[in-house]
């Protein structure tokens, strides 16, 4: 750090308590240490932001570290809905009790009921208007006297089933069924409509289907759109941690119509979230060059890998040197395969093979002709895949 830099940080921070602005001076900057710049992502396709949340999120030394708020994001919902639930968990929702400990507005009472306050706990979970909704859907869940304390607590979000299909489910619907209940709120207030909540359930239950089914049409359609008789494509997927730098790979190989010919998950360890990525890409094209299969297209949801596996930057692509020159020596072999982009909602069995290697760190290969766990067969059914 230049000195007359530090001098200018030493005006800025003139006002602070002198000791405090003493130890700023003092303090050095380790590439793992607790002191180093959190935003300095290994991720050259990361934000500011994300980095410096994704730190705070996968801090290990924190006491407070909920596993919600990574599951928030794994809902399978439209985007608006995850953001409402994380605003929601954070209890940043603008209601009239929100606005008020800000000094902003009168005190308001909900605008279902009008017998308590406006709050995020009440008129979501709480309130005798929305009761019924919840009452249904925890005796879905088989939870027979009503818990509401599960529900406002986020609870659910971290709750684990041993069928994993349906436990994406019954999150994403609860998840949808909050964010019907707050478009309500809202529409009686800014549109002065009349809260329609007899349907609601109905609804979130059609959101939901539609949400699941266009996941697996899309899937489809990007074989349909990129295919010929004997087109074979490969999903790649993995998950990374910063502080135990253990990463989950996953890959499925795909040919027409829909048939899975192997799909496989490991564990590895990794310096980067991009190596990882990476690398299943190359586990992937090894297993077909053992195979002698020729794919056309390869799919992932890392755009920071696509355009390494594509045209690596030298000023960018040397953190992960070792892995593109791997990747490289493999594509020799193939000579006209693409890679592509594509959204997380549209790689949903890769990322499921993702979470299952991370916990089972020996290769797994699924194919036909041999036994598959069930959450593998129920994931495939609902994408109209097959092995």
């Amino acid at each position: 750090m230049e000195t007359g830099t530090l001098g200018s940080i030493t005006d800025l921070l003139n006002p602070l308590d002198s000791v405090n602005l003493d130890r700023c001076k003092t303090l050095k900057l380790e590439a793992h240490g607790p002191s180093r710049w959190v935003w300095a992502s290994t991720n050259h396709m990361a934000t500011i932001s994300s980095s410096v949340y994704d730190h705070i999120i996968s801090s290990e030394d924190s006491g407070a570290l909920w596993s919600g708020w990574k599951q928030i994001w794994k809902l399978f919902v439209i985007p608006c809905v995850k953001t409402f639930i994380w605003k929601m968990a954070h209890g940043k929702l603008t209601t009239g009790a929100y606005l008020y400990t800000l000094n902003i507005g009168p005190y308001v009472k909900c605008y279902f009921c009008d017998l308590e306050e406006d709050s995020i706990d009440h008129s979501i979970w709480r309130c005798s208007k929305v009761k019924h909704i919840w009452d249904s859907i925890l005796a879905m869940m088989n939870i027979n006297s009503p818990d509401f304390q599960f529900l406002s607590s986020g609870s659910w979000l971290t709750l684990k089933t041993h069928n994993r299909m349906e436990n994406f489910k019954t999150k994403a619907l609860i998840a949808s069924t909050a964010w019907l209940i707050w478009k309500e709120r809202c529409n009686c207030i800014f549109q002065n409509l009349t809260p329609k909540l007899g349907n609601i359930l109905t609804r979130a239950n059609a959101y939901c289907e539609d949400f699941f089914s266009a996941s697996g049409k899309n899937h489809r359609e990007l074989l349909r759109l990129n295919s010929t008789s004997n087109s074979i494509f490969i999903y790649t997927d993995a998950s990374w941690r910063n502080i135990s730098q253990c990463a989950g790979l996953g890959f499925i190989i795909i040919t027409n119509p829909g048939k899975i010919l192997l799909a496989g998950a490991l564990g590895a360890h990794h310096d980067s979230p991009i190596n990882a990525e990476l690398d299943a890409i190359c586990h992937a094209l090894s297993i077909c060059r053992e195979r002698s299969w020729f794919p056309n297209r390869i799919f992932t949801d890392s755009p920071g890998a696509a355009k390494l596996a594509q045209n690596p930057h030298p000023c960018i692509a040397w953190q992960s040197t070792g892995m593109i020159i791997k990747l490289r020596n493999i594509l020799h072999d193939f000579q006209n395969i693409c890679v592509s982009t594509i959204p997380r909602d549209e790689n949903l069995l890769a990322n499921e093979l993702v979470v299952f290697g991370r916990i089972n760190p020996h290769l797994s290969l699924f194919f036909r002709g041999m036994d598959r766990p069930n959450w593998l067969e129920e994931i495939c059914s609902c994408l109209n895949l097959s092995f």
